[in-house]
């Protein structure tokens, strides 16, 4: 099972997209960090015009998202969402039901 996108986070993201001037075409990419600790996760998150070659890819509303092969057993079972705070979206990975 591949990670999931809710339609809310495709809409935020989507704008992020177009707020950092990526193009329209740009796909989300999730990779590990190289801060991370051993043993945990610490993810980075970015835009590019196209998946590296050994990414997984899911889309959502036109959103593209490109899944590091390190980071996607980790996320296989998790939906990318956003939350309203304070400070405006959050993203967060919640546990799929």
């Amino acid at each position: 099972i591949m990670l999931k996108v809710t339609a809310e986070a495709a809409y935020v993201l989507k704008a992020a997209r177009e707020g950092a001037g990526a193009t329209p075409t740009s796909g989300l990419r999730i990779r590990r960090s190289e801060t991370a600790e051993e043993g945990s996760l610490a993810i980075r998150m970015g835009f590019q015009e196209d998946p590296e070659p050994t990414d997984h890819t899911v889309e959502q509303d036109g959103l593209r998202v490109f899944v590091a092969t390190e980071v996607a057993d980790s996320l296989s079972d998790r939906t990318l969402d956003v939350e309203a705070t304070d400070h405006g979206a959050e993203i967060l990975f919640r546990d799929s039901q």
